[in-house]
């Protein structure tokens, strides 16, 4: 083992996640897929407690994992709901309008938006049962500030049976076959 001075060294914390709850957070980046008319918005935690918090894990794991993504979709039966998160935008950052808006991506990064997570159950490729945080809600960042907002129970996975593969035949089943 090459030599280390460990007293220069920081002992690593323990892992929080973020758990269920609101957070004002900050749009860190935007990516448009246009074949499928929607938005990847990638958001980190812009005060309290967990401010930057996936900017830290990403500096000190090198993953990405630890920032909230939400999609946004801009087809035209979904316009509604795209209004809804202009509008969230609008009530956190006064420079912008919603009505204004002009298709550009670019022009959300930086921008404040207050979020619930919840969290939820999904199925592992192995079969077990994991939990996830997932984007509940989206509102003003003062809403957040206020604590005007419902923290969502667990929402739990609906499958109850994991399906089994079908049973393979034997060597001396085969010999009964007529084929």
């Amino acid at each position: 083992m090459r030599k280390i001075n460990w007293g220069t060294v920081p002992e690593a914390k323990e892992f929080e996640r973020l758990g269920s709850g609101g957070y004002v957070c900050k749009i860190v980046s935007v990516t448009d897929n246009p074949e499928k008319e929607y938005l990847k918005v990638v958001m980190d935690v812009a005060e309290g407690e967990f401010k930057n918090y996936g900017a830290e894990a990403e500096k000190r794991s090198g993953n990405d994992w630890s920032y909230i993504r939400m999609f946004r979709s801009y087809k035209e039966k979904a316009w509604g709901m795209f209004k809804a998160f202009l509008a969230a935008l609008e009530n956190s950052n006064p420079a912008f309008k919603a009505d204004n808006f002009d298709g550009d991506e670019r022009k959300l990064i930086g921008l404040l938006i207050g979020v619930v997570l919840g969290y939820e159950e999904y199925q592992k490729n192995d079969g077990t049962i994991g939990v996830r945080t997932y984007v509940k809600t989206i509102t003003s960042s003062d809403k957040i500030r206020k604590k005007e907002f419902k923290v969502p129970d667990l929402k739990k996975l609906t499958t109850t049976t994991i399906p089994q593969p079908a049973p393979v035949a034997s060597a001396d089943e085969d010999e009964d076959l007529p084929f």
